[in-house]
């Protein structure tokens, strides 16, 4: 009888046992199918997101082109679309100003070699009134040709723009260390911490 006692406990106490492991199993799995519906639901919305900014990409693109033959199917252009020229301008414009509008983000937009692939003015021109519409600060850095400084008057005439032109000072000048403290406290002044 006294054996007979132990295993009814044995088996009653694996019975518990196994029925705890159960609920914890059913738990795991519920918490598991939550996890996948949230990561499909993420994935779902991040293609939305994808595509309404590709969509504002190509608008930006045929907004400055409008006879243009490339249609933007992702941000980063891979080995079989490669852009050069002024496409490349273009490219990097519409990226920009899509994600900018998505994101209405208040950084400055920094565009180096603006023009770079000979930008037709009318382009040009388009494009700096798309970026003054941000109402961020946008820096453009291009490099002028003399028949442009000759004329004097391409940017410094521009509403909300200002030109400056470093042509006068020698190139790297700026960029030797005995700078670096008068650098640091221009950086200063504007609050900037380091």
């Amino acid at each position: 009888m006294l054996i007979y006692s132990e295993t009814i406990r044995t088996y009653s106490e694996d019975e518990k046992r196994l029925s705890e492991l159960h609920d914890k199993q059913d738990a795991l799995e519920a918490e598991i199918e939550v996890e996948q519906n949230l990561q499909d639901s993420n994935s779902q919305m991040q293609g939305k997101v994808k595509a309404r900014i590709l969509a504002s990409m190509n608008s930006f693109y045929k907004l400055i082109d409008p006879d243009g033959i490339q249609v933007f199917k992702d941000f980063f252009s891979t080995k079989s679309m490669t852009f050069s020229g002024s496409e490349e301008q273009e490219y990097y414009f519409s990226r920009t100003l899509a994600i900018f509008w998505h994101l209405k983000h208040d950084f400055p937009i920094i565009m180096d070699c603006f023009r770079k692939g000979e930008l037709s003015t009318k382009k040009e021109n388009t494009m700096i009134k798309e970026y003054q519409k941000t109402g961020v600060q946008v820096i453009l850095s291009s490099t002028l040709k003399d028949e442009e400084y000759s004329s004097g008057t391409k940017y410094y005439t521009m509403d909300g723009i200002n030109a400056i032109n470093y042509e006068p000072n020698p190139n790297s000048d700026i960029l030797q260390s005995i700078y670096c403290e008068r650098f640091m406290g221009f950086v200063d002044s504007f609050g900037i911490v380091y």
